[in-house]
């Protein structure tokens, strides 16, 4: 077959188009895969607590012990939002805490926590205010501890190291895209699993 030159130049612009759309193409793909590798969003909130000692035990009831103070720094990992998962799951949260309480009375001492948490969102109710759960799961030391001689009151707590649980419920109130403010309730259990005795627990 003879080409004219006519015929010549629409291959030659037929190779550059092919070209240029395979060079485009591959440019998405490479753009699409530097996306997947953003890490997803993370936080760092600090909490401060104040709250009551349920008098689950005889040892709180007889010596009055009431309330404590408490202070709580968490870092967590965020969803994104561009999974239907994300959605329906409520934009799950995973992270670590570490928390210190203080009961104002030597029998206990000052415990601090380790811990994961695990969280997510019930409901929203406006394009601001939200409402969420928050699970705690972890490990609790510096106990002040039971003991016949030096402090045999404490019956509630006789092993230094215990399990920490912790379930929370919360408003999230939006700031800004950044920042926001949070404001709810807690429960928490300290013991030691009747790995030592006695353990009437702590539960505030």
């Amino acid at each position: 077959m003879i080409l004219n030159a006519d015929d010549a130049d629409f291959c030659r612009w037929k190779n550059i188009n092919i070209s240029f759309l395979s060079f485009s193409y591959s440019r998405f793909l490479f753009l699409q895969k530097k996306q997947k590798k953003q890490p997803k969003p993370s936080f760092l909130s600090v909490k401060g607590e104040r709250g009551f000692v349920l008098q689950t035990n005889e040892f709180v009831q007889e010596e009055n012990i009431t309330n404590y103070a408490a202070f709580a720094l968490k870092y967590g990992i965020m969803s994104r939002g561009d999974r239907w998962q994300n959605i329906t799951y409520g934009m799950p949260y995973f992270g670590i805490g570490i928390y210190t309480n203080t009961f104002h009375r030597e029998e206990l001492g000052n415990p601090i926590s380790l811990y994961l948490i695990q969280g997510a969102r019930i409901a929203a109710l406006t394009k601001k205010i939200s409402f969420h759960y928050e699970f705690n799961l972890g490990y609790s030391t510096s106990w002040n501890t039971y003991d016949p001689l030096d402090n045999p009151k404490n019956v509630a707590i006789s092993l230094q190291n215990n399990v920490h649980v912790g379930a929370n419920l919360y408003f999230k109130y939006q700031l800004n895209n950044r920042l926001d403010i949070n404001a709810g309730g807690s429960f928490m259990h300290f013991s030691n699993g009747a790995t030592k005795l006695p353990n009437r627990r702590m539960n505030l």
